[in-house]
């Protein structure tokens, strides 16, 4: 087994097209081409629907970071306590529980490095600096400061995953490549749910809305 880290990153196919380029002229540079995106009709009315969740210059440039910057920690293989990794159920509850939930057998779960994580990740998105085109500063209900993420971003992301791996929510607590549509899924299908923090990261209702309606 692969283990790779999370988050919440894509943009729909490409495609390149052929453009003519002028022969370059001595002392002059040649301009470089860009492919141009096909953009579906239901990715452009979920762009009109959820403004807030799309930047201004949405690409989706090479080297696209890990939408919750889990690399640089991610647990070695003999870290994996593999009766950790929750099953999606469990794992909604365990997000929504901001690190903690009771199995249905009544045994309480409590993962302390989740809960040091998400205060240290209010912290540097208190700190960051949003000029960039994959994060930007919002603020929750509670009116604490946290990064916001594009859903082209998110779904690049999720189109990296692969079955068979694991994603990291701390150095004890796993989920499946495999089950993150689920996820999804699960969250959009309690009516109450309102808003989710993974590590510094806002991810409110309407985010999941617009991620899963193209």
């Amino acid at each position: 087994m692969r283990f790779a880290s999370l988050a919440i990153v894509a943009l729909s196919a490409f495609s390149s097209v052929s453009a003519w380029v002028p022969a370059p002229q001595p002392g002059g540079t040649v301009a470089k081409r860009h492919p141009l995106k096909q953009v579906s009709r239901e990715e452009l009315v979920a762009r009109a629907k959820y403004p807030e969740h799309f930047l201004k210059r949405d690409n989706t440039p090479s080297g696209t970071p890990d939408p919750c910057g889990f690399s640089s920690n991610s647990p070695t293989r003999r870290d994996l306590v593999v009766d950790q990794v929750l099953q999606p159920r469990e794992a909604i509850a365990f997000l929504k529980g901001r690190g903690q939930f009771t199995s249905d057998n009544g045994t309480a779960y409590i993962d302390e490095d989740y809960v040091e994580l998400l205060q240290k990740g209010a912290e540097r998105a208190a700190k960051w600096s949003f000029a960039s085109r994959t994060y930007r500063k919002v603020f929750n209900t509670f009116g604490t400061a946290l990064a916001a993420i594009s859903v082209p971003h998110y779904k690049h992301w999720k189109d990296t995953l692969m079955a068979g791996d694991v994603l990291w929510l701390s150095k004890k607590t796993y989920i499946r490549h495999e089950d993150v549509d689920e996820l999804e899924r699960l969250l959009l299908e309690d009516k109450d749910w309102t808003e989710l923090e993974v590590h510094g990261l806002h991810l409110p209702r309407s985010f999941f809305e617009a991620v899963t309606s193209y």
